[in-house]
Order: structure tokens, then sequence, then C-alpha cells
């Protein structure tokens, strides 16, 4: 396995670190549980696995921050840096009130190559991912900005479609 090619060898009891989970072990059984239940960290951390594994964007290092006036809330812009897949927009609502940020359109062109944006062209594909369905963002454009509101604690990846 790779570990050992790098002279680190993997195993069950190096693998776990106490000190992140600061609860112990977690058993097999707790495991199947979150998964069955919908454990929302367990599916959240599931579905952006499964999107790293077939989008270079959602795996790569090419990274700017949107501005927004609100330090709550979290504008990443996200693109693969070979150029073979499609740019996303990251939104994170780190507080426990609904938000409405304002991204200039010329900086969403500038770092994601975004010629326009409308009401209806972007779309969750976390959301689709999680829930198996369609998700758009509450938005508005206005001018040369584009007003997003965002729940509580919520996160999207967008992608324009």
């Amino acid at each position: 396995d790779i570990g050992a090619k790098l002279g680190r060898p993997v195993s069950d009891e190096a693998a776990l670190d106490a000190r992140d989970l600061a609860r112990g072990n977690l058993s097999r059984g707790k495991l199947k549980q979150a998964r069955v239940s919908g454990y929302e960290p367990f599916t959240l951390v599931r579905a952006l696995n499964k999107l790293a594994e077939s989008r270079p964007s959602i795996r790569g290092d090419a990274v700017a921050e949107i501005h927004n006036a609100d330090e709550s809330v979290l504008t990443l812009a996200r693109k693969s840096a070979a150029g073979n897949d499609s740019p996303h927009l990251w939104v994170m609502n780190l507080s426990g009130k609904t938000k409405t940020v304002k991204l200039s359109l010329a900086e969403l062109k500038r770092e994601l190559g975004w010629q326009s944006v409308t009401e209806k062209s972007l779309e969750d594909i976390l959301f689709r991912e999680i829930k198996g369905s369609a998700r758009r963002p509450s938005l508005k454009v206005k001018g040369d900005e584009v007003e997003l509101t965002v729940e509580p604690y919520d996160y999207m990846i967008l992608e324009r479609r």
C-alpha cells in the first residue's frame, strides 16, 4: 500500500488520532448508525469525497476568495488548475442567522470565468450529491452584483449550468 511505500505503514491503531476525535474509538456499529440515520457530518464528508473522486476542481488547489462584506459567510472560487472541470463557487454561512451577501459579477467572471449569472443559472452540486435532487440558491442579480441569501449554517458548492 501507499503508506508502506512512503515508509509509514498504516494500521487501524496508527490511523486513530484521539486528539481529533476527542471521544475515543468509533465502533463499526456507530459508524453504520451514522450512515443509516443520515447523520449530517457523515453524509457531508461522504458527498465531498464522492465529488472529489470525479471532479478535479473539488480537490484542486486553485482557490481564490471571492470578496463579500460579511465575515461570517465564506465565499471561495475553486477551479481545476488544468482547466479540465467546471469551476465552482463554495459558499458557507458560519453563523446562526440567515445572511444575504453581495458578490461582484466582475470578480466572479475573473475568478470563475462566469460570463453571466441569472436566477436560474446556478445549481448546488453538493446538495444534489447528498439529496439526489437539484437545489438552486436564493439569489438576485442587481446591476453588477449578485445578492446571495444563505440560511444559517448552510453550505453550497455552486456550479453554473
